[in-house]
């Protein structure tokens, strides 16, 4: 354990109790002091051999597949399918932010610019240029480990602010990290490389130095409010004997946000069928991390018995858009990446057509608790196209709210408010 000093916080840097490659690492926190709640995990990334580019939704985070934070057997917050998760979190920020500063961080693909040829011509026309929308990316190779803030993974961290381990005795978090067969869609030239995660990963914590402050925190502690992120997730079967067209309706009950107050509703269309984004032995695209948009599909989220959506539902592609914007914020998706086909793609987005209609993301503003939850989304088949006919795993991750309670011994409970 190294120490960084300043007047009043220790930086500690915390090699794990526990670690091995494609499997986990754990790490703990000492009893009876303080730590703030920004912790930082270093060094974590795909080691590749030889080195290629990474996955570029999810660039240097596709090595993890969940995070749990305990105190002792207690779960305290745990973020599941982490890497979609965490693809759709680098989604979920404008086009300057994983511009200037995501691409070096996660080692991603996101961020664009446009550029070409674009000389005006003597008589004032255009020549026949190649002006499109690229990716301006850094080596995006497995060469580069990222950093990731936990507290964007972990709500109870950031609703915290602090961690005082006289309450919370046994701290510890938890990485599985995935394992060599989950590794080769996190890579995009080659999966038949040698691919694993690394066993260098540092937590990083930052420790209150005895003082009157930190005994204050310690000693008045009052518990937090949080809104975790949980999943669920149901299948859309495969469309099979498709001659021309084929439509499906699916109507599936989601229990897992049963009896807790659900806020917001994110829905991810996930693909299952590798033959669909894998050519030779290269990824395409994003592979199976981010959202497959479906040919005319609607949606509808009944509550409770009510329907969330106005009459029939949602079935226009930017209207989920502008309701995904208005519910979870800015997102970086070029045009076509929500919609399942871009006329002339190829003409206007460098590599377009290996990444339209990948990032078809739904996102619904909820604020009801859950007695009951119906989602019912309907798509057609199109004959010979396999991507559109593939078995979708629909992932759903909902903010609900959570608390930790103090109880007048000093001990702890946690539950559902």
């Amino acid at each position: 354990m190294a120490e960084l000093y300043n007047s009043s916080i220790t930086t500690r840097l915390i090699d794990p109790v526990f670690e091995r490659a494609k499997f986990r690492s754990e790490f703990r926190l000492n009893p009876d002091t303080c730590y703030l709640s920004s912790l930082r995990l270093l060094n974590c990334g795909i080691s590749s051999t030889p080195a290629q580019k990474l996955n570029g939704l999810v660039g240097s985070y596709g090595c993890i597949k969940s995070i749990q934070l305990y105190d002792g057997n207690q779960l305290l917050d745990q973020l599941l399918e982490a890497s979609i998760y965490n693809g759709w979190k680098n989604v979920n920020h404008d086009n300057d932010t994983n511009l200037s500063l995501n691409r070096y961080t996660v080692s991603n693909d996101l961020g664009y610019v446009a550029s070409g040829n674009q000389d005006v011509q003597t008589d004032g026309s255009y020549p026949k240029d190649d002006i499109k929308v690229r990716t301006q990316a850094p080596n995006n190779t497995t060469d580069n480990k990222s950093w990731l803030a936990l507290n964007d993974c972990l709500p109870f961290l950031r609703a915290a602010l602090t961690l005082p381990t006289n309450v919370y005795r046994s701290l510890r978090l938890v990485i599985n990290w995935k394992n060599a067969n989950e590794l080769k869609n996190m890579v995009q030239e080659d999966i038949t490389h040698t691919l694993s995660t690394y066993e260098e990963c540092v937590l990083v914590a930052d420790e209150f130095n005895p003082s009157e402050t930190r005994d204050k925190i310690m000693g008045n502690y009052n518990g937090v409010s949080y809104r975790p992120v949980e999943h669920d997730s149901v299948d859309l079967p495969a469309i099979t004997g498709v001659t021309g067209t084929k439509a499906q309706s699916n109507s599936n009950m989601v229990k897992g946000f049963n009896g807790k107050m659900l806020h917001k509703l994110l829905m991810v269309q996930t693909p299952t069928d590798s033959s669909t984004w894998v050519s030779g032995n290269a990824n395409l695209g994003y592979a199976d991390q981010g959202s497959k948009s479906l040919y005319k599909s609607n949606y509808q989220v009944r509550i409770n018995g009510a329907n969330k959506l106005t009459r029939t539902g949602w079935s226009g592609h930017n209207q989920r858009l502008g309701e995904l914007v208005d519910t979870y914020g800015e997102v970086n998706v070029l045009m076509g990446q929500n919609e399942t086909f871009l006329a002339e793609g190829n003409n206007y987005i460098d590599n377009g057509a290996s990444i339209m209609g990948q990032l078809d993301y739904t996102g619904l503003d909820i604020q009801e608790r859950v007695d009951e939850l119906i989602v019912e989304v309907d798509r057609t088949g199109v004959e010979g196209d396999d991507s559109l006919n593939q078995r979708i795993r629909l992932n759903l991750f909902g903010e609900v709210d959570k608390q930790v309670v103090m109880r007048t011994d000093g001990r702890y409970n946690v539950i559902y408010s």
